[in-house]
């Protein structure tokens, strides 16, 4: 039975962006898009029984404004598996952004399969 790997990304229509900005902008910041210029897809692991896991998170990511090139990654909220977390981290450490838009990204992920 061949399964199909789904994954669910979020970054590109339901993220919540930081806007860089020369106006000072609330310390809070706002909800807005991000667009993604680059957005590798996560490779789907197996564990160790040979399954893949299924779960969501939030991935966290800051950007340098100047080039759009994501600096740092972590998991806002875990999938519940590390090894998700790890697949989930490692594709966004290589995401781009339009520079000059955004300083941090919460990206909504889901890994399932059928």
């Amino acid at each position: 039975m061949k399964h199909v790997a789904r994954f669910t990304v979020f970054a590109l229509s339901v993220c919540t962006a930081v806007a860089q900005s020369k106006t000072p902008a609330p310390t809070t910041g706002y909800k807005g898009k991000a667009l993604a210029l680059y957005a590798p897809r996560p490779d789907y692991p197996k564990d160790a029984t040979g399954r893949r896991p299924t779960g969501t998170g939030v991935v966290l990511v800051d950007v340098d404004p100047k080039t759009g090139w994501v600096r740092s990654e972590r998991m806002e909220k875990s999938t519940g598996s590390k090894l998700l977390d790890d697949a989930a981290i490692a594709a966004f450490s290589r995401w781009r952004f339009r520079p000059g838009t955004v300083r941090q990204v919460h990206s909504p992920i889901t890994f399932t399969h059928r």
